[in-house]
């Protein structure tokens, strides 16, 4: 398990001393204003950023980090993920709830048998899609994150349950 996790993505530029919107993973916003430090990251570029100050007020949440002074310098970090130490992360509140970072590396299961492993998850699409790596043959199929599709996630077994066989076919 990581010990970084992405809490959520920077957005636009607020005002013009290098304040930006953030949005929220999780649907929560309290969590922003505790690490001292954000791990920013696009997939291929990554930065740490002292954070200066962050002020809450739910989805118009605002961050100030310190080395960004103008909108222009925000910019360049909009669509950026978040990523702090995972004790900064918005609590789980029950068993039944898991973070979807959590899901890469899972065995997908199908019928009692391991069929996959999960090597992506995608939020971008109009449904949230696990990227599964078919153990037989090495395809990756993708599999809409759905209740008609997607069973129990077993974090302590490490094991998602895929509903349909056909994804693997």
């Amino acid at each position: 398990m990581d010990s970084r996790i992405a809490i959520g993505r920077i957005r636009r530029p607020h005002g013009l001393a290098g304040a930006f919107k953030v949005s929220s993973f999780s649907g929560e916003y309290d969590h922003f204003a505790l690490p001292k430090v954000y791990h920013l990251s696009n997939g291929t570029g990554s930065r740490d950023f002292e954070v200066e100050w962050v002020k809450l007020s739910g989805a118009l949440t605002l961050v100030k980090l310190k080395g960004l002074d103008t909108p222009e310098q925000v910019r360049r970090y909009s669509n950026w993920e978040i990523y702090v130490d995972r004790s900064f992360a918005a609590p789980l509140r029950s068993t039944e709830e898991y973070y979807y970072a959590d899901l890469i590396g899972m065995k997908a299961v199908c019928g009692g048998a391991v069929r996959g492993t999960v090597t992506a998850l995608f939020q971008d699409l109009p449904d949230d899609t696990l990227e599964i790596e078919v153990t037989e043959n090495g395809k990756k199929v993708l599999v809409p994150f759905r209740s008609n599709f997607v069973g129990r996630v077993d974090s302590d077994a490490g094991t998602i349950e895929i509903l349909d066989d056909w994804f693997f076919q």
